[in-house]
């Protein structure tokens, strides 16, 4: 059970106020009523890490997506996983193999956004075999499985427990626009101009495994869903998730709080967020100016059964994530559980953001978190290039079975990068290993040393 941490608050809230009065923070300042902060400074990769990933990635061979997919499939047989609709059993050999050109069809152009039609007239195969397939091989818990298998697949690679844990992610939404008229697409002109869309919000891991994507409303705030993605999927245990400014809300920390993650946003209006005094009448230094509230910590206790309640609910899985966080944000200021929690997560946004301010390396690792996340929506609009980017389906079934073909794309090719850095790593070091032993120089073609 979660713990109110209103002492913890106090005693950081102190803390942190003597290192800035003694100006041991150098990046924190107070000015007027405000905490501002120093922006990170760029880290710039030195010359000899970026020559030696320019070597590596000289070696891998050029190859297409349909390729690499159906190398990933020699791997690790993700393809299974995309079981037939009234399959009781599983599919003799033969007909797997009859199948999968098709099923491998299918999935290049569900993740380039290309259709069916297209794909029919580029691969030969007759359409009407590739809308069979599409109908009963393609939805939502078989894609689901199938990024699980490519997952753990990926995690049992050598080289991938050095990207990283896998315990911690971000989460962002990437939007794109619709051709055709929908009732899950809005009207966003600062996206989309005239046009509807509809956001992918989707989470990846510190290993760069996208563990869970969602078609979501793009006119509402992404924090409504943040949780959707960490109570609901089988990659291991997440500690700690970024989001960035409009990924949280003081409902969101309240949560987080209840259910043991550690909430980590990036606040870009960091000195308009309104900070909490955990204990009123306290002086608390040159920290005092900006904690223009009190903690209501008797509301807290007076519904923590309640809270908790609300916790195992989510746990349990008896009620989805974004409909509770819906349903209390659209509550009446004067609900007083909604007010409960509302108040639980000022409690933890203040004790964050304190730490925020005064630990540069969780700053740091907040910001590769969300690099990783924008680095992966470059590749996912990459891939998605059919049809000027924009989708044309209607429903949300068929808009969230090209979002999971997409993030299954994604996964593949995590795998197939991991997979040839090892080789491209031990292919280098042989043969620097080889100039140190004769002292010549050396130029290496692509792809010739694997």
């Amino acid at each position: 059970m979660a713990r109110i941490p209103v002492d913890r608050l106090h005693h950081q809230t102190q803390r942190v106020a003597k290192r800035i009065a003694r100006h041991k923070n150098p990046d924190a300042c107070i000015e007027g009523e405000k905490l501002k902060l120093t922006a990170l400074e760029k880290v710039e990769l030195p010359p000899e890490a970026l020559a030696a990933r320019a070597d590596m990635v000289s070696l891998f061979p050029l190859t297409g997506l349909p390729e690499l997919l159906m190398e990933v499939a020699r791997w690790t047989p993700f393809t299974q996983e995309l079981t037939h609709l009234t399959s009781r059993r599983q599919p003799s050999a033969e007909k797997e193999a009859s199948v999968l050109p098709a099923v491998f069809a299918v999935l290049v152009a569900e993740a380039t956004n290309l259709g069916l039609a297209t794909m029919a007239n580029s691969s030969g195969i007759p359409l009407h075999e590739l809308e069979a397939v599409y109908d009963w091989y393609f939805r939502e818990e078989t894609l689901r499985a199938a990024i699980h298998h490519l997952i753990t697949y990926h995690g049992t690679l050598p080289l991938t427990s050095l990207f990283g844990d896998g315990k911690t992610s971000s989460s962002d939404g990437i939007r794109f626009g619709m051709a055709a008229s929908d009732l899950g697409g809005r009207h966003n002109p600062r996206h989309f101009g005239r046009r509807r869309g509809l956001t992918l919000y989707n989470h990846v891991n510190n290993r760069g495994e996208q563990y869970w994507v969602d078609i979501v409303n793009c006119t509402m705030r992404e924090a409504t869903y943040v949780l959707d993605g960490l109570l609901y999927q089988d990659a291991p245990e997440i500690k700690e998730h970024y989001t960035d400014t409009a990924g949280y809300t003081d409902l969101i920390f309240g949560l987080f709080t209840l259910l043991g993650f550690r909430f980590a946003p990036r606040f870009r209006d960091l000195p308009d967020q309104t900070l909490y005094r955990a204990r009123k009448g306290v002086d608390y230094g040159v920290l005092a100016p900006t904690l223009k509230k009190d903690i209501r910590a008797n509301l807290i206790m007076e519904h923590w059964d309640d809270l908790n309640r609300i916790a195992a609910s989510l746990k349990d899985g008896l009620i989805r994530p974004s409909i509770l966080v819906s349903k209390l944000q659209s509550m009446q200021q004067q609900n007083p559980l909604q007010q409960a929690l509302q108040e639980l997560g000022r409690v933890a946004k203040t004790l964050y953001i304190l730490e925020y301010v005064d630990d540069p390396t969780l700053r740091r690792r907040v910001l590769i978190g969300l690099n990783k996340g924008e680095h992966l929506h470059s590749l996912a609009r990459d891939i998605a290039f059919g049809r000027q980017g924009r989708f044309h389906d209607r429903g949300y079934e068929a808009q969230l079975n090209r979002a999971s073909a997409l993030s299954l794309a994604i996964n593949a090719i995590a795998v197939w990068n991991t997979r040839y850095f090892e080789r491209a790593q031990t292919a280098l070091a042989r043969v620097i290993y080889h100039i140190s032993c004769v002292g010549l120089s050396y130029n290496l073609p692509r792809g010739s040393a694997l």
